[in-house]
């Protein structure tokens, strides 16, 4: 087996270890040409990111915290995600005093417009690390730098634990949430939610995930 077979199993394996802390949805996950798409975006993505997609899909976790798929099978319109959420982390990144704006590959948000991105700093994607920019926080301090990978939802190891750190498990199973197989409840739209949001559930999340 080649190294990138090797590192696709592993990867996939890991996705599969958190079923017992979170429910796939019953359809699976998402159905992606990675060739295609790694032809349209320029650059591949990380072997974690392509096997939850594989598992999970596009969706989000308790209907706060989304994953933004490379294309969705949900809404036409943006037809590349990911693309468009990096367009809006590296103009947020030029505003909020990031050093590096070019090199933020966004994977991901929350219904408060944090952003979880890659900090793209090496041709290999696996060896991506995360950059966490907290909406409400002022500069510097509002950006977080994770020496880990985009880990969507951490690994087996994340059994337990509540609060997450670098290595380990993401904001996404912090709480051990449901994960709906949808970009979030009516009214969703680009990580914002038009509808009411329940405040305790957001700040709670937001607590664990380190967002407070």
């Amino acid at each position: 087996m080649d190294n990138d077979s090797e590192g696709t199993s592993s990867a996939l394996r890991l996705v599969r270890g958190l079923r017992p802390l979170v429910a796939p949805p019953a359809g699976g996950g998402n159905a992606i040409d990675w060739s295609r798409t790694t032809a349209e975006y320029g650059h591949g993505f990380p072997d974690d990111y392509r096997a939850f997609m594989q598992v999970y899909g596009e969706g989000t976790f308790d209907g706060f915290l989304y994953v933004t798929p490379p294309v969705s099978e949900v809404y036409p319109n943006p037809p590349f995600p990911v693309r468009e959420e990096t367009d809006t982390a590296c103009h947020t990144a030029e505003e909020e005093d990031f050093d590096e704006p070019d090199l933020l590959i966004a994977w991901g948000g929350t219904v408060d417009a944090d952003l979880l991105c890659w900090y793209a700093c090496d041709p290999d994607p696996n060896r991506w690390t995360t950059v966490v920019f907290r909406r409400h926080w002022a500069p510097p301090e509002c950006w977080t730098r994770f020496d880990c990978g985009s880990t969507v939802c951490g690994g087996p190891a994340s059994k337990g634990r509540r609060r997450p750190d670098p290595t380990g498990p993401s904001p996404a199973c912090a709480l051990r949430p449901g994960y709906a197989p949808r970009p979030g409840p009516p009214g969703w739209r680009g990580g914002r939610v038009a509808s009411a949001r329940r405040p305790g559930r957001v700040r709670a999340w937001r607590r664990a995930a380190g967002l407070l």
